[in-house]
């Protein structure tokens, strides 16, 4: 019996082998066919290697991480990148969970991946993966719901809305009162951010603090406090702005103030689709000017001759009103917010992954001027941080503080505190303009603001942003 089923049994494995190697044929005739069309690639375009980071761990980049890790914790996350591309030129490659990632602060790369090359490039759908729970689809995400959510986001941000000083000036004169003037220190980061909590609830958003997500140890019971939150708002919302859809009357219509939310719900009448547009607009937004303007005061206190100036101007207005034309001619304070913007921040770094194959225009070869291929599915991280800080953009002083720079300078892709292209923040010009206001109004009232932190070092904490994280200790004399 036995030598009657060794011929079946030899059948089986020249099977079972002749189907392995037909796999492994497959598999590696699948690999030529990629390595040929990307040879292809690199030559028609004339791309080089970028420069490549040294790993000791060349497999995982685990290295890496435990160096950005660490940084992290020392309060000098970007300021490690600022040395990185300052010993690697300005693009190089990383190894980053087993595969490649290419940094760069390149400005020809930035406008490629921003605008020119906008189509090859999302947000990286594992992160988005990794938040949907919380976030879900809204103007974070990538493709047709970005579209839309950014269509309905857009009106929020308008010259009208702008031009609401009044509004304002309301919640400012609240937090000016909160201020000591008998010259005893006060940190003014944590008032800042009360200041920009109040403000958007009374605007129609809702006063809730993101930091739950990152602090409990239950993630789900964590996004699920938010969620419950934020439908207690959606549902009021969806409720009040019933009536509005319906046809409106031949009578006179009340001047109402546009409010985000509102004007969601007359869109999206889906509970829980509108809290995710919400939160889509409120984690990247939360903080942004409280934090902007507790940095301008940061640098202001360590050099305040820029404060003296800036308080010559604002007194030498007089009584004339702040308008939101007025506000956008006051350049003094503009330069002041622009290199602040440039020196520390907030902007930080933009991820970004390839959707096809493409290329950026500068990065490889020795001089790091030719092209560079990017795989498909292979991350893009722009320094936004790091670019304002290299010398052969910015020149041998781009460490110090120099408002002045600014005057005859116009960067386009060499700063991009608020990125740039279709995905471009739309609340630039509301922080710009809402930043210099509260500049004027403390430089007005306050004729001294002095350092009260014995550390003059920025030191970079990382919450949903970058902020100081000793604060902004601060005495403000009259």
């Amino acid at each position: 019996m036995a030598l009657l089923s060794l011929p079946t049994e030899v059948s089986s494995i020249t099977y079972a082998i002749g189907l392995v190697l037909l796999i492994a044929v497959g598999i590696l005739s699948s690999r030529w066919r990629r390595q040929t069309e990307i040879r292809a690639l690199k030559q028609e375009h004339g791309c080089k290697e970028p420069a490549k980071y040294p790993h000791t761990d060349r497999v995982m980049g685990s290295d890496m991480v435990r160096l950005r890790t660490e940084a992290m914790k020392e309060g000098r996350f970007l300021t490690l990148y600022d040395e990185q591309f300052a010993r690697y030129g300005k693009t190089f490659e990383e190894i980053w969970r087993g595969k490649p990632l290419i940094n760069t602060i390149e400005p020809a790369n930035i406008q490629q991946v921003a605008a020119l090359g906008f189509e090859d490039y999302a947000k990286d759908p594992e992160r988005l993966q990794a938040m949907a729970p919380f976030m879900g689809p809204s103007i974070l995400s990538n493709g047709p719901i970005w579209k839309t959510a950014r269509t309905m986001v857009k009106p929020i941000f308008s010259r009208a809305e702008l031009s609401d000083i009044d509004h304002l000036a309301s919640f400012t004169d609240r937090f000016m009162d909160l201020l000591p003037t008998d010259g005893s220190v006060v940190d003014v980061q944590p008032l800042l951010n009360r200041l920009g909590i109040t403000r958007r609830r009374e605007a129609g958003f809702m006063d809730f603090r993101l930091h739950r997500v990152s602090v409990d140890k239950d993630w789900k019971e964590a996004y699920s406090k938010v969620h419950r939150f934020v439908d207690e708002e959606v549902a009021r919302a969806l409720r009040e702005t019933k009536e509005e859809l319906k046809p409106p009357s031949d009578g006179p219509t009340e001047r109402r103030r546009y409010v985000l939310l509102d004007e969601m719900a007359k869109q999206v009448r889906e509970s829980v689709a509108l809290r995710y547009h919400v939160l889509g607009v409120l984690s990247p937004s939360r903080d942004t000017t409280s934090v902007a303007v507790g940095n301008c005061l940061f640098m202001l206190a360590r050099h305040p001759e820029y404060w003296a100036k800036l308080r010559r101007v604002s007194l030498d207005l007089g009584d004339e009103p702040l308008t939101f034309e007025k506000l956008k001619s006051l350049v003094e304070f503009r330069y002041v917010v622009q290199e602040t913007f440039r020196v520390i921040g907030p902007a930080a770094r933009v991820w970004r992954v390839a959707i096809r194959d493409t290329v950026l225009p500068v990065g490889g070869g020795p001089d790091q001027m030719s092209p560079v291929f990017v795989p498909k599915g292979t991350p893009v991280v722009l320094g936004t941080w790091a670019i304002n800080h290299h010398p052969d953009i910015w020149g041998d002083d781009c460490g110090m503080f120099k408002p002045e720079r600014w005057i005859s300078r116009r960067p386009i892709w060499e700063f991009v505190p608020f990125f740039g292209g279709p995905r471009m923040c739309p609340a630039q010009q509301q922080i710009y303009t809402h930043t210099i206001y509260l500049l004027f109004r403390l430089t007005r009232r306050f004729a001294r603001m002095e350092n009260c932190d014995p550390v003059l070092e920025y030191v970079q904490k990382f919450k949903m942003g970058f902020q100081s994280g000793n604060g902004v200790k601060v005495a403000l004399k009259t």
